[in-house]
C-alpha cells in the first residue's frame, strides 16, 4: 500500500494566521495538523519537520500567493504539479493528490509554483520570474514544505489562490 492511499494524517503549512484559521474551521473534513509560518521559509521547514515527528504522513502548502502568469486574475486556484526554487531545484508534488484535488469540483488552474525567500513586489519582477520559470505563482512556504516532504519521501501538494 503506497502512502497516498493508505489513512493519512496530513500537515499543512499556511503562510498567514487567517488562512490557518479557516483551515481550523473545517477540521471536520479530516485528520490534519495546521501551522502559519508567517511567510518565514525557515518556519515553514521546521513546521513541517515537526507535524512528520508528529505523524503526518503527507504535507500540504496552502494559502495565498502572488501571481506570475498575467492570465491568472486575483481569486484563482492553482494546483501545483511541481514546486519550483530559487536555487534551480524542482520538487514534484504527488500526482495522486494533484489528480484528486484536479476532479474534487471547481475551476482550478495547474502547473509549476515557485517558492522565494523574500517577496516578490514589482510587476517587473514577476514578469521576469514568469519567463524565465513558467511559474504560475510565487510564495514564501512552498519549496520548503516541498524540501522537506522530499528529503522524508511523504507525499506533498502545494495549493494556493492569487492573491495579486
Amino acid at each position: 500500500m503506497t502512502a497516498t492511499t493508505q489513512a493519512t494524517r496530513v500537515g499543512v503549512i499556511t503562510g498567514l494566521i487567517k488562512e490557518a484559521n479557516c483551515l481550523r474551521a473545517r477540521r471536520g473534513s479530516g485528520p490534519a495538523m495546521v501551522f502559519a509560518a508567517g511567510g518565514q521559509p525557515l518556519f515553514a521547514s521546521q513546521a513541517a519537520e515537526q507535524m512528520l515527528d508528529r505523524g503526518a504522513s503527507g504535507l500540504v502548502s496552502f494559502g495565498i500567493a502572488g501571481g506570475l502568469d498575467p492570465s491568472l486574475g486575483p481569486g484563482v486556484l492553482v494546483i501545483a504539479e511541481r514546486v519550483l526554487d530559487g536555487d534551480g531545484r524542482d520538487f514534484a508534488c504527488d500526482m495522486d493528490w494533484v489528480d484528486r484535488l484536479m476532479h474534487a469540483g471547481g475551476a482550478y488552474d495547474s502547473g509549476p509554483i515557485l517558492g522565494t525567500d523574500r517577496p516578490v513586489m514589482t510587476p517587473e519582477d514577476k514578469r521576469r520570474l514568469h519567463r524565465r520559470t513558467g511559474a504560475l505563482a510565487v510564495d514564501m512556504e512552498s519549496h520548503a514544505v516541498a524540501e522537506v516532504a522530499d528529503r522524508a519521501g511523504v507525499p506533498f501538494v502545494a495549493v494556493r489562490a492569487i492573491g495579486d
